[in-house]
């Protein structure tokens, strides 16, 4: 089979890699031609000038043949061979002779294929060879999976006919960690799968690897016979007999076996004592999923088991690890237990979970391993060993209990603690629902959204009550029912949950504003009104973006308008009214009867709002604002075409928020200027012309940009002449200037008289909320 012939059009990224290694042999070679020092240029030094010639001359054809047309197989092979006949005995030769060599050759002749077959098998050639020679490269083993796959879809039988190497490089290849790999699990248990399938012997790792898959997927059985297979390969060392016997462990625990799963954990704690509540936590989990009481007692006798082994070296994540496990069985009163022991860390207390066992069983001496025996606790009731002391049985307890489950990711387990406190006569507060609400929400799965929104409409409802025997009336006309939002409470909410607060609102606006439910919004509204709640600032923005959205700009302004003077204002407030102003701008999301202030107003509103801040929160304000929303201010002001707004609202923004423009900011107004010129359409259809949208537009950004590079160079001349360095924040300064000295001689050009420009701009300020400003040269001291 000849490798030249077998190059087609989806080989081509090989090839292009292939060019991207000649094309840094001629970097190299332009720097060696420099006299410069170069990665390569030791290793030439080391040969004759004769083979160093050959090398040049070699890369120097490969690049006549790039510049003539595209590179082919043979342009990269005449830098190939003379590399090859230079360093044989280097890792690069062998690389390469790996890489022309037909890894599926035996395949191919096995197998009858037809045209399309075959170049799919070719293809999947190449690319093995690709992966062989960058087994880093992320692409190539992307294209390597691909091209397995499609030969799977279309080739069954050829699996069975791949020959080891194949199935090492596809193994590697898909092994390695790299970022945004996220399929690597899935492709690793498909090819564990596949060589099974094709009788191939998987190996200690592939082997784990495809029994996690089966652990995944249910298949308890064919995952244990699997296990049981690898015994043989269990190499002696203790890493190994460690991990073969750790996955024992979890299969006889998920397999409902928790006998043997203990036996098995026991024997791993033999050797290894670091971990022991990763160890025996799977065997808990186990006894106390079954159902007789013997095993929640075995449960809770490993417990103790931890406890006395490790005794103050016990850490709160093995408490955190076994409270949750026992909470997901269901065992609330275990899991209490065990989170009393965490708060109880570091006290002699009557109440701590091994005390209350020697107590039961009336041991004096300290606790041994040997004491703790499953059959003992039989005698005793569990409830006297999980007996929690008077000063936890408080909200507060609870609280700090479901704060720490939450931030484990566990909103589902929190809401059990919920459950456990009603139990305990012990009324949860409102933020402790809403902590919850909150997890569920981000957690992003459908049925946690379902289970938030109905806790936050059972805490809407109970504080439509409260107001309703506040003022002794029996009902509140225009109140939610469960019918009118199709919401119905569950019986666990049934109960008397703790009152909405605004938190509750908040967190259900924004949750139905992202999704664009607005008909949801205006009746949290309406009820927030009905709850009589004061909105926050949080509610009140996104009130705005839900407005935003519905693309009902002038709303949004006259919601801003009613709420500001009750609500306070934050800096988010304001990136809300320029993004409904840079919606308004694009004339696609106008309505014909919308209207907007426009961003003199807004900025004149967001001045005002800080000057009336103190010294911290004005700090607090200059680094909280970002690069995004400084260009989405200069943007909004640039696409109302306002050049006496422009030149006002930079130096505002240095002014105020300490913020200076940059190239980007430079591009923006010189893009404002252009499409202000002649050739801009002035009334545009149902889009907002580009500037760049004709050649006569074009003429005008070349036009404009040429006149703000005199200007440049102009400043830097005067600069030069008057002996003046910058630095950092004398360049920023100047930078602010002549990009507002630029617009002003663009407002001279329109305006003849050099006092009316000066007076507009004045003008501008005033209504900008900023008269009085210093808009002027910046004062630049002579370098000594």
């Amino acid at each position: 089979m000849d490798p030249e012939s077998d190059v087609v059009e989806e080989d081509s990224e090989l090839v292009e890699m292939l060019r991207g290694k000649v094309a840094k042999l001629e970097d190299e070679l332009s720097e060696l031609q420099g006299n410069k020092s170069t990665l390569i240029e030791p290793l030439l030094q080391q040969f004759s000038k004769e083979d160093q010639d050959k090398v040049r001359a070699a890369i120097h054809e490969a690049k006549l043949n790039k510049s003539q047309r595209p590179m082919t197989e043979r342009d990269i092979r005449i830098v190939e061979d003379e590399m090859m006949k230079i360093l044989p005995d280097t890792a690069m030769a062998e690389l390469l002779a790996a890489r022309r060599s037909s890894i599926l050759g035996e395949v191919e002749d096995q197998l009858e294929l037809a045209p399309p077959e075959q170049k799919r098998l070719r293809r999947l050639n190449y690319c093995l060879r690709g992966a062989l020679l960058m087994k880093s490269d992320p692409t190539s083993r992307r294209k390597l999976w691909q091209s397995y796959s499609r030969c799977k879809d279309h080739l069954p039988p050829f699996i069975h006919l791949l020959p080891d190497e194949a199935w090492d490089i596809l193994w590697t290849s898909q092994d390695e960690v790299s970022e945004g790999g996220q399929d690597r699990a899935l492709h690793l248990s498909t090819l564990a799968r596949d060589m099974t399938q094709s009788g191939k012997q998987l190996n200690f790792r592939q082997g784990t690897v495809l029994i996690e898959s089966l652990l995944i997927e249910g298949r308890q059985l064919e995952a244990l016979k699997c296990w049981q297979s690898l015994a043989g390969q269990v190499d002696k060392d203790d890493e190994s007999l460690i991990e073969y016997k750790m996955l024992g462990v979890r299969l006889y625990a998920s397999g409902g076996d928790p006998k043997k799963a203990q036996e098995l954990a026991f024997e791993v704690l033999g050797k290894e004592q670091q971990d022991m509540s990763a160890v025996l936590v799977p065997v808990m989990e186990a006894w106390v999923n079954s159902t007789d009481d013997y095993g929640t007692k075995n449960a809770w006798a490993l417990y103790l088991h931890v406890k006395a082994q490790l005794g103050s070296k016990i850490m709160p994540a093995d408490y955190d690890q076994i409270s949750v496990a026992f909470l997901q069985a269901g065992r609330k009163d275990l899991a209490l237990a065990v989170f009393k022991d965490m708060m109880l860390t570091g006290e002699e207390t009557e109440y701590e979970s091994n005390e209350l066992y020697k107590r039961s069983l009336g041991l004096i001496s300290k606790l041994h391993l040997d004491s703790i025996d499953p059959s003992a606790l039989t005698k005793v009731s569990l409830t006297a060993l999980t007996v929690l002391p008077r000063k936890f049985q408080n909200k507060f307890f609870y609280g700090s209990w479901m704060k720490r489950l939450i931030g484990l990711g566990c909103p589902d387990e929190a809401a059990v603690v919920i459950d456990l406190m009603f139990e305990r006569g012990v009324k949860p507060d409102s933020k402790h629902l809403n902590g919850i609400m909150g997890a569920w929400l981000r957690n992003g799965t459908a049925k946690d959204k379902e289970k938030a929104e109905k806790m936050g409409w059972a805490m809407i409802q109970e504080r439509l009550d409260l107001v309703r025997r506040r003022r002794g009336s029996s009902v509140i006309t225009g109140g939610r029912t469960e019918d009118s939002i199709d919401i119905p409470i569950t019986p666990h909410l049934k109960r008397t949950v703790a009152p909405a607060t605004i938190e509750t609102f908040s967190l259900l606006l924004q949750h139905y504003e992202r999704r664009g439910r607005l008909k949801m919004v205006q009746l949290l509204r309406d009820h927030l009104h009905l709850a009589q709640i004061r909105p926050n600032t949080y509610f009140m923005n996104h009130l705005l973006y839900a407005k935003l959205r519905s693309g009902e700009h002038q709303r949004s302004w006259e919601l801003y308008k009613s709420m500001s003077p009750k609500v306070p204002r934050d800096l988010e407030t304001f990136a809300a009214l320029w993004d409904c102003e840079k919606a308004h701008q694009n004339r696609l999301n106008v309505y014909a009867s919308d209207w907007f202030p426009g961003p003199r107003r807004i900025i004149h509103e967001m001045v005002s709002w800080y000057t009336t801040l103190g010294p911290k929160s004005r700090h607090d304000v200059q680094q909280a604002i970002t690069k995004e929303l400084y260009d989405q201010i200069i943007r909004c002001i640039c696409l109302s075409k306002d050049l006496e707004g422009t030149i006002v609202a930079l130096y505002a923004m240095k002014e105020y928020f300490h913020f200076y423009p940059d190239d980007g900011t430079a591009r923006m107004v010189t893009l404002q200027v252009a499409s202000m010129g002649k050739g801009v359409s002035k009334h545009p259809g149902r889009r907002r012309p580009r500037v760049s949208d004709n050649s006569q537009s074009k003429a005008n950004i070349l036009r404009i940009s040429k006149v703000f590079e005199l200007i440049t160079e102009q400043r830097a001349d005067i600069l030069q002449k008057r002996g003046v360095k910058l630095d950092e924040n004398a360049m920023n300064e100047e930078n602010l200037y002549l990009l507002a000295e630029f617009v002003r001689v663009i407002l001279r050009k329109m305006t003849p008289e050099a006092l009316e420009v000066e007076q507009r701009i004045e003008q501008a300020s005033w209504e900008m909320g900023v008269g009085g400003m210093r808009i002027l040269e910046p004062n630049l001291a002579a370098s000594t």
